[in-house]
């Protein structure tokens, strides 16, 4: 009967037959069985269904297993690449307000996989943790505001968490095999270090102390823009480094650039006109990227608009990306429209170069 009953409501998907199963796993005597089955919708429409049962079911554990879960799916729906599961047991491991990770900690996969009513699967080939199919990632995606509403915090704060670590204040590693070995080591660095930004971008505000902590330490800083440098260009050896403050204009991460100001001011003469190692500003990083916030916060706090740095300056990188409100920024600024340099020439030949028209009329 039973396997009639499935048969009979899966039309065919397997998925679905899996899911149906899975919510009969809990069942103990003959008339919750039967009453289970009578209850199955059949498909297309099961599959909502089949995922509303699967999140009830997850909602029922003991807590302790139902946050465990909520955090296993929010890893997986939400991460920005797929995740080993030796990254996603790293990250689940790790505690706020620790300088380590703690061994102790660390859960096996088997946990995670049963605590998610069917819903996560591991692929053995490339030991990645997964949704069981892509409808499982669009059904968690569209409910993720209200089953996982802070997910977006919880994800940010364990990779910032994460890259403060005592492990990565002694800076980038010296050569490439180091580096490497470090990798090894650190599972969850790859990834906290390359995507923490795009978790904390819509939390920003609420992780901006954690953020300057990691940022204002020269060797977390130096640990985790190697990191970023070795996924560009492929080399752990000729590392560009720069304040702070270049990092967070470079990345758009307005209210953080509020926050450390105030700090690096204390330690620095003419912070805001600090070179990295390519001779470039934080307002250069800014207008090159387009974020025209931290582009008018470091104008107002005196920034030098007309400076050259890695061959140009903030006028003709904003003209060059057709970037108009930076572009009437700086020229009201009273930027030097004629100067010099840079791949183009000048501001108006960056802009005709790149077909900004607009960009052009204003210069």
């Amino acid at each position: 009967m039973v396997q009639e009953k499935i048969v009979e409501s899966v039309d065919g998907m397997f998925l679905l037959a899996r899911l149906h199963t899975d919510s009969l796993l809990d069942k103990r005597t003959a008339k919750d069985v039967k009453s289970t089955l009578a209850k199955l919708s059949k498909a297309p429409a099961a599959l909502d269904d089949a995922y509303r049962d699967a999140l009830q079911r997850i909602r029922g554990q003991l807590d302790g297993d139902h946050e465990l879960a909520k955090k296993v799916l929010s890893w997986i729906t939400l991460a920005k690449r797929p995740l080993t599961t030796a990254e996603i047991c790293c990250a689940l491991a790790v505690e706020p307000g620790e300088e380590e990770l703690d061994p102790e900690n660390v859960l096996e996969v088997e946990d995670l996989v049963s605590v998610c009513a069917g819903l996560v699967v591991v692929d053995q080939e490339g030991a990645v943790i997964r949704l069981v199919h892509h409808t499982t990632q669009e059904y968690l995606e569209q409910i993720k505001d209200a089953w996982i509403p802070g997910a977006q915090l919880y994800m940010a704060t364990t990779c910032l968490t994460y890259l403060s670590f005592s492990a990565f204040r002694s800076g980038s590693c010296s050569t490439h095999e180091k580096f490497e070995e470090r990798l090894r080591q650190n599972k969850f660095l790859d990834y906290a270090a390359t995507h923490w930004v795009k978790h904390a971008r819509s939390v920003e505000a609420e992780v901006a102390s954690l953020a300057c902590s990691v940022l204002l330490h020269n060797g977390s800083l130096s640990c985790a823009t190697q990191v970023l440098e070795v996924r560009r260009r492929a080399s752990s050896e000729d590392i560009h480094e720069g304040t702070a403050l270049h990092y967070a204009a470079r990345y758009g991460l307005f209210r953080i650039t509020q926050k450390l100001l105030p700090s690096l001011e204390d330690a620095y003469t003419n912070v805001v006109d600090a070179e990295d190692s390519w001779g470039r500003s934080a307002l250069l990083l800014a207008a090159k990227y387009g974020h025209n916030r931290i582009a008018q916060l470091l104008v107002n706090k005196g920034a030098n608009f007309n400076a050259q740095g890695g061959r140009s300056n903030a006028l003709q990188w904003a003209a060059a990306s057709g970037d108009k409100e930076i572009v009437k920024l700086l020229v009201n600024k009273g930027a030097d429209v004629n100067a010099k340099g840079g791949f183009y020439g000048n501001a108006l030949q960056a802009a005709a170069a790149n077909g900004h028209k607009e960009i052009g009329e204003l210069l």
